[in-house]
């Protein structure tokens, strides 16, 4: 509509293989530097493993690989370049 807004609420990426650590290892981290879980996120869990015997690649690499960047309605830009410090510094460990 023309009068709507985004609100950039949600900023996903994925961790590819090649990334020194995994999904899971990025949120821990940004939690010990005092980003919080509520606000970091997996990008979804593929329901579809409740159909037993049925595959779906696509669906099961991302929710192996997504996570939504933390957000908030408060997020300022000082926060948002604390956690792009924290993301490219992690690509550099090994």
């Amino acid at each position: 509509m023309p009068w709507a807004k985004n609100v950039y609420w949600m900023y996903s990426i994925l961790i590819k293989d090649k990334f020194p650590i995994n999904r899971d290892e990025v949120i821990a981290k940004l939690e010990r530097e005092g980003l919080k879980q509520d606000h970091s996120s997996i990008l979804f869990t593929h329901s579809h493993l409740y159909n037993k015997g049925e595959s779906f690649p696509v669906s099961e690499e991302l929710s192996r690989k997504g996570i939504n960047l933390p957000s908030s309605a408060n997020l300022r830009k000082k926060a948002v370049e604390t956690i792009v410090k924290h993301i490219q510094a992690l690509s550099y460990e090994a």
